[in-house]
């Protein structure tokens, strides 16, 4: 047994002055008066400076302005918003269940076919929604790379 295992924990509390150990010899005293005198004055908080301002983490940055609040979107807009949110969930649904070593393809196929489910409600937006509106190419890339995924799985890619 080693001489850290034979000292007892309680004896080096703060609050505790019986069971301190005390070390005498030449200074011993004036070191234990001087520890006692600075344990028993309360610590205080150090004076904190008032910070500096963050700098602008953008601010190497020239010429790029800030981002704009969107501009109202109109109820086909929304529905297609929210047609590619659940669309690109049901993508990372089956992107983790193909990461899933413990599931088999046929476990993952309901996922496929939601996924197949949900670009077909997001085409179906799409073909509402004018060929030149700013949002049209981004929900056309959310569903075909859905599209491609659910091809790939039903070609066997994934086998």
């Amino acid at each position: 047994m080693s001489k850290i295992d034979q000292i007892d924990p309680g004896l080096l509390q703060r609050g505790d002055e019986a069971k301190r150990p005390r070390r005498t010899g030449p200074g011993g005293e004036q070191f234990q008066k001087a520890l006692d005198e600075a344990l028993e004055q309360p610590t205080a908080p150090a004076q904190a400076e008032p910070a500096a301002p963050a700098p602008d983490p953008l601010a190497h940055l020239e010429g790029v302005l800030p981002p704009v609040a969107p501009a109202k979107l109109d109820p086909v807009q929304s529905q297609g918003v929210m047609q590619a949110e659940r669309t690109l969930d049901a993508l990372e649904r089956f992107e983790q269940a193909l990461g899933n070593s413990g599931r088999s393809l046929k476990q993952i196929a309901p996922l496929v076919r939601d996924l197949e489910d949900e670009v077909g409600r997001l085409n179906q937006v799409l073909a509402k929604l004018d060929s030149g509106d700013e949002l049209h190419p981004i929900l056309s890339q959310v569903a075909a790379t859905a599209l491609v995924q659910s091809l790939k799985f039903n070609r066997g890619d994934y086998i």
